[in-house]
């Protein structure tokens, strides 16, 4: 049964799940990304990562997970590793921004689905 409210709700998980993409995106055509930028974006990434343990939480204490929310959560997951992943590597480094080697995320996909 597909109500209103249930197309509502869908409509913004998913609008939450892609709407980093157009800001990963211009941050991968920048290459170095500044502190603050940084930390706002793993900050995202940190939330998603909390979401996903609560949807185990749920399941595990046999609570209803929708699909929608896990399917979701995971695709807007997957968008952040990459950038989660050189802001590590920077932060090892001990470099004061994040330097990314993509010219854009859509570069990305084309490595992960090529």
């Amino acid at each position: 049964k597909f109500t209103l409210w249930e197309m509502c709700w869908s409509y913004s998980i998913w609008l939450e799940a892609f709407a980093i993409f157009p800001q990963l995106n211009m941050l991968y055509k920048l290459k170095d990304v500044e502190n603050i930028t940084s930390h706002y974006v793993v900050c995202l990434g940190a939330y998603r990562g909390f979401y996903i343990l609560h949807w185990i939480y749920y399941f595990s204490i046999g609570e209803k997970v929708r699909l929608v929310s896990v399917v979701a959560g995971i695709v807007q997951t997957i968008l952040y590793i990459d950038f989660l992943y050189y802001y590590v590597k920077s932060f090892k480094e001990g470099k004061k921004s994040v330097t990314l080697p993509l010219q854009s995320v859509s570069e990305l996909f084309k490595l992960v689905y090529v």
